[in-house]
């Protein structure tokens, strides 16, 4: 009978963690995109989630293997230049599916196409349960996280948005309402205006936010790299 129970035990204590492990695909990718002024969205470019750097290909690789049952399409535009290789993530219902958590208006005009360029802000209450709001987090850590040069507390994060327009302020409320601490919020009134966010997770969920802030070393580890062979 003990071993009965043990076992049970044990297959729902597994069945718990891989629960806690799964990661919502969209709201990883929400995490993930750029906030600088807004989003920006083209009306002749529907289908163009978002563009991602060529040191920012660890990333890319992670949103290819997340979505790999969905028809999401990575363009690579190609250049001499490696800072100028960009990635382009293309599907017209993933696009209209994220910019439904939006709230758009019209910014400009392009020239000389006169192509309409919306502005989106993101809406109020948009994360309905916790998977939502930790994939959503992980997103942002993989893309925004600031590492390099960085004195940060053991089993500490930081996010970094510059010119946010929504999203600081989203991730700000969802740290606070998975119950993790939030040790510090700084803003830099440079150009751009930088806003950090220092938090820490509790023990359940500290592996997987430290797996997922990996990217965000490499990238920034990449970028480094980068300017680094540029001075030579």
């Amino acid at each position: 009978m003990k071993k009965i129970l043990l076992l049970t035990f044990l297959v729902s204590a597994i069945s718990f963690a891989q629960k806690k492990s799964e990661i919502d695909s969209k709201y990883f990718l929400l995490g993930t995109l750029s906030d600088y002024i807004g989003r920006n969205q083209f009306s002749d470019k529907k289908d163009v989630i978002e563009s991602y750097a060529a040191h920012e290909k660890p990333l890319v690789d992670k949103l290819d293997d997340l979505f790999s049952n969905d028809s999401l399409i990575i363009e690579k535009i190609d250049s001499d230049n490696f800072k100028s290789t960009r990635y382009n993530l293309i599907s017209k219902s993933i696009n209209s599916s994220l910019n439904s958590l939006y709230n758009f208006k019209f910014s400009s005009l392009t020239y000389p196409k006169k192509d309409s360029i919306f502005n989106g802000k993101l809406k109020d209450s948009i994360l309905k349960n916790d998977s939502e709001k930790i994939s959503f987090l992980l997103g942002c850590l993989s893309r925004f996280s600031v590492n390099y040069d960085m004195k940060l507390k053991r089993k500490e994060f930081c996010l970094q948005f510059a010119n946010s327009i929504s999203k600081f302020n989203l991730a700000q409320k969802t740290i606070s309402e998975l119950g993790f601490t939030i040790s510090k919020v700084e803003t830099l009134k440079n150009i751009p205006r930088i806003n950090r966010v220092y938090f820490t997770v509790d023990n359940s969920n500290y592996k997987i936010f430290k797996e997922y802030n990996l990217i965000g070393i490499e990238i920034q580890n990449n970028l480094v790299n980068y300017f680094s062979r540029s001075k030579k």
